[in-house]
């Protein structure tokens, strides 16, 4: 009995641990940033997303289900509760916030004027050091805007404005943009950013380097999290998938059923992305502890030219860039799971002064009865939730 009692009891420590690295409300996580930050709340229904304008107006993180339902955004904590601004590169986490491509080439934003080498990385200012203006607020909907000035690698400087406009969906809107009907069962959140960049300076060229939208978002990773890319195959070539960082072996990316499955179990630093001719504008993550299904939507031509995604590929030039890109980041100090990301980006275009790009990017949440989570996931990427689980 001694031992029955002893081994139950490890059990449930391993549980409220597992539960301690990968669970925690929306209202512990709003009562946290609170300490730190005035953010601003949007709400419909049950719905929630938690907006910081002090954090580079980030969506930090949404609910289904109020104040007790589960937060799915990665929050940096330790950036957050430090208070401070770091010098080369803020990251407070976040499912929403908005980078500049191109990460790659020697047009890239991310290395200053010095050599493309890791210890060289840096993060510029005018992505997480440089606030924006609030320009308006309703009970659904923020928009902020700034200007701002950044260089890239070989010297070439872009004059700015951001626009910034953020909105959360009722439910008739989240049935309307996705083309589904959400059960009674289920819990649901849906939000999008979207972006105008405007050229305040003089024409660009390709010559010296373009600059798009480019929107990534930061989730919480365990070990039965996987993301979900549908893809097309062309006539001419196979799909091709990009690979970036360490060696991705088949028991984290696999292909199936039309999709490209990739383990985010925030445990092994990795990346994985898509060209234009391969990519569709959806695709998403399942979370199985916590029975999270998220949907990606985003703003595409597959006609267009996306810029560079890799910084270590100097010879390819400008372009032959990933349309969307899963990251999947190591483990913490502690050895605890940390987080991935989903990210879309916007093509690259040669702006005249005071001509404009757009990029709009769409995140949905999905929570509650499993079966009925297995048939959004059937409809919207036409596979199975048993289908994604890594062997």
């Amino acid at each position: 009995m001694v031992l029955v009692c002893l081994v139950l009891l490890n059990i449930n420590c391993s549980i409220k641990k597992e539960k301690a690295t990968t669970y925690t409300t929306f209202l512990e996580d709003l009562k946290f940033v609170k300490k730190f930050t005035s953010p601003i709340l949007l709400k419909s229904g049950t719905s929630s997303i938690l907006v910081a304008p002090d954090y580079e107006a980030i969506v930090l993180t949404s609910t289904t289900s109020g104040d007790n339902g589960f937060s799915n955004g990665y929050l940096n904590k330790k950036q957050i509760s430090e208070n401070i601004i770091h010098p080369g590169g803020n990251q407070y986490g976040g499912e929403d916030r908005l980078w500049l491509a191109p990460l790659g080439s020697k047009f890239t934003l991310f290395y200053k004027q010095n050599p493309i080498e890791d210890k060289n990385w840096f993060i510029p200012k005018a992505f997480d050091a440089t606030p924006y203006t609030l320009n308006s607020k309703t009970p659904t909907a923020l928009s902020f805007q700034k200007k701002v000035s950044i260089t890239n690698n070989i010297g070439t400087s872009f004059d700015i404005k951001i626009e910034r406009e953020i909105n959360i969906f009722s439910k008739t809107e989240i049935e309307k943009e996705l083309n589904i009907e959400i059960s009674s069962v289920i819990n649901f959140v849906g939000f999008q950013s979207k972006h105008t960049i405007t050229n305040l300076g003089t024409d660009w060229s390709e010559e010296k380097g373009l600059i798009a939208p480019w929107v990534l978002g930061m989730f919480k990773g365990n070990k039965k999290s996987t993301a979900i890319f549908p893809y097309k195959e062309t006539d001419s070539t196979s799909v091709k998938i990009s690979t970036y960082l360490n060696d991705i072996k088949t028991d984290r990316l696999i292909r199936k059923k039309g999709n490209i499955l990739f383990k985010t179990d925030g445990a092994y630093r990795s990346k994985i992305g898509l060209k234009p001719k391969n990519a569709l504008p959806i695709f998403g993550n399942y979370d199985d502890i916590n029975k999270v299904l998220t949907v990606i939507t985003f703003s595409f031509n597959k006609k267009e030219r996306f810029l560079s995604s890799d910084d270590r590929d100097l010879k390819s030039g400008l372009w032959n860039g990933d349309v969307t890109n899963s990251y999947n980041n190591g483990l913490n100090e502690q050895g605890n799971a940390t987080f991935f990301e989903l990210e879309s980006a916007a093509h690259g275009k040669t702006l005249k002064s005071n001509e404009r790009i757009s990029h709009t990017h769409k995140t949905f949440h999905f929570t509650g009865d499993k079966k009925e989570l297995n048939k959004l996931c059937s409809k919207l990427f036409n596979i199975e939730l048993k289908d994604l689980y890594f062997d």
